[in-house]
């Protein structure tokens, strides 16, 4: 058996034993383990009631972007209407790590928004003084407390229809807004190197973006899980219609936050890139 290392972290390989038996004597913050027992549940433990100084701040400052407005809107097809079965969808479903440099069509693209994050029906507000009007619009992914806190991102790489930009998913009027152009470079640089995976063969790129405060004033730490557990349903509900839609995707984790973040125009604070997912045509 190997004896722990505390230099294990500067090993130029180090399998998993060596791994596991330096953690405890390693220098590096073991960040994983404090969030888990930070976000525990207890029954001792008083519901949080939260307000970040950055929450206390007006919503025109704190709506995570660097960028000052929105310039028009890119109008988009109604969402198909999906004829391939549930189960089907989930038993083919398959990530796909090679893309064909093929346009797709803006109606798949505007399906995968809808059925990943539209509104897809409504509800009669409990509260009503906290609502502008009586009923709640509630979209296609569940999440804590109603609160939606993730946004949808498209980077435009090969789409029909539409230019080589970045969008922003409207899920309440069914648009995408546009947010501005970017350096295909500086893309791929975000996104970083995976030699199994071109990124720019992708026909376009997801990214989620959470309002971070918006749960964690309601949830505290905790609220950190219930952001990742909304990232991901969205994220299988892009897989599922773009499979059955005859689209490939991939979930892509690997990409450096801040370069991310700075394409986006996003303050990397309040707006945070949680997750990508590359999307496109493939060869079957």
């Amino acid at each position: 058996m190997l004896l722990p290392d505390p230099n294990a972290e500067n090993s130029a390989v180090a399998d998993p034993e060596l791994t596991y038996n330096s953690l405890y004597l390693s220098d590096f913050p073991r960040i994983a383990e404090t969030f888990l027992l930070n976000t525990k549940q207890s029954i001792h433990r008083i519901p949080p009631r939260i307000l970040h100084p950055l929450s206390l701040l007006k919503s025109s400052i704190l709506d995570g972007r660097r960028v000052a407005a929105v310039c028009d809107i890119q109008a988009l097809p109604k969402p198909v209407r999906i004829a391939t079965r549930v189960d089907e969808s989930i038993r083919w479903r398959r990530s796909r790590r090679k893309f064909v440099k093929r346009a797709v069509d803006l109606g798949k693209v505007a399906s995968i928004l809808y059925y990943a994050d539209g509104v897809t029906g409504e509800a009669k507000a409990t509260k009503v003084e906290l609502c502008s009007d009586d009923r709640i619009r509630l979209l296609a992914h569940p999440s804590a407390g109603a609160i939606y806190s993730i946004k949808v991102y498209l980077i435009a790489q090969n789409v029909q229809g539409l230019e080589n930009m970045i969008y922003l998913y409207d899920h309440y009027r069914h648009v995408l807004k546009r947010i501005g152009s970017y350096d295909s470079k500086e893309l791929i640089e975000s996104l970083t190197v995976v030699p199994t995976i071109t990124v720019s063969d992708a026909s376009f790129v997801l990214v989620l973006v959470s309002d971070v405060w918006k749960v964690l004033r309601k949830y505290g730490n905790r609220g950190l899980r219930y952001i990742f557990i909304e990232a991901g349903q969205i994220a299988e509900n892009v897989h599922l219609v773009s499979r059955s839609l005859g689209l490939g995707s991939l979930d892509f984790g690997n990409y450096y936050d801040k370069l991310l973040e700075d394409l986006l125009g996003l303050d990397g604070l309040s707006s945070q890139a949680i997750h990508v997912v590359l999307a496109g045509a493939t060869a079957d």
